[in-house]
């Protein structure tokens, strides 16, 4: 990845002149395992004693920067979002030494550098603190347990409901907000648990990420017909297959884990709402 190697290139000259203590690689860019391709951005965290200048760009080289904006990442710090005007995107993650430090110690550097990280340049010590923390195991799909599934049905079922009266309403927009948006969310968390049910030593990815690797066939193969267009028929099929797999799967998951599903939730979204969707999804 040339233009990631030139963006540490400068990263590291700019590290020996200022006043940063610490960079450190992640994301696909420091990864074996599904590595970075050339659609792949650059993840740094960096560890400087003025987080401010980087955060609002007030460092040298800034010339190559087409959008520039900070947002909040995790352990309660601040990103910088960058896009170049080669086309890379760089993320660079900025922390306080400190910051950093109590990071490291804590765990929560380990759950986000788990996947793979490399030390680019440290002036503050920090590797062995890193190397001493990654080498506990790490889990990254903890397995659902009885309580999380009860709310994660109860969850959908809610919005399922929620979603169909959006619809009836000619709300569209906030309909498919919800049925492409945050029901999806709720899907993929059951597509998890069954994945990760069905064998226990799966690596279930972030946010859906490499998808095809994990989850069951007869899932990938249904999932073109989940998404919807801006029209209210097809906004309603959508809803209606969403919910299908979802109960299918959530029988399947509550059968492994030895609970059952809220049997009165599911017998009033199918005998109310899915009869009524399905008219909808013909346009009746």
């Amino acid at each position: 990845m040339a233009k990631a190697d030139e963006i540490i290139r400068q990263l590291l000259l700019r590290a020996r002149e200022e006043d940063v203590k610490a960079l450190i690689l992640m994301g696909s860019a420091a990864r074996v395992d599904h590595g970075a391709d050339e659609y792949s951005d650059v993840d740094i965290i960096a560890a400087v004693t003025g987080p401010e200048r980087w955060l609002n760009g007030e460092a040298k080289g800034e010339d190559d920067i087409v959008i520039s904006f900070t947002e909040p990442t995790f352990g309660g710090g601040k990103e910088r979002r960058m896009l170049l005007k080669r086309g890379l995107d760089v993320d660079l993650m900025v922390f306080t030494p400190s910051q950093l430090t109590t990071l490291t110690l804590d765990g929560t550097a380990a759950k986000v550098l788990g996947r793979g990280y490399r030390v680019l340049y440290d002036a503050m010590g920090i590797t062995p603190m890193l190397n001493e923390n990654m080498a506990k195991p790490q889990n990254f799909g903890k397995p659902m347990d009885a309580q999380v599934y009860e709310q994660l049905t109860s969850d959908f079922y809610f919005h399922v409901v929620w979603a169909e009266k959006k619809l009836r309403r000619g709300e569209l927009w906030t309909a498919m907000m919800c049925i492409d948006g945050y029901l999806k969310r709720l899907l993929l968390k059951m597509v998890e648990a069954q994945a990760q049910l069905e064998d226990p030593a799966v690596d279930v990815w972030y946010e859906g990420r490499h998808l095809r690797d994990w989850a069951p066939m007869d899932v990938m193969g249904s999932l073109k017909d989940f998404f919807a267009r801006f029209d209210a028929e097809d906004l309603a099929q959508a809803l209606l297959y969403s919910t299908e797999l979802f109960t299918t799967l959530a029988h399947e998951v509550a059968c492994k884990m030895g609970c059952s599903i809220n049997k009165m939730a599911e017998a009033y979204v199918y005998k109310t709402l899915l009869p009524r969707l399905k008219r909808q999804a013909k346009g009746d």
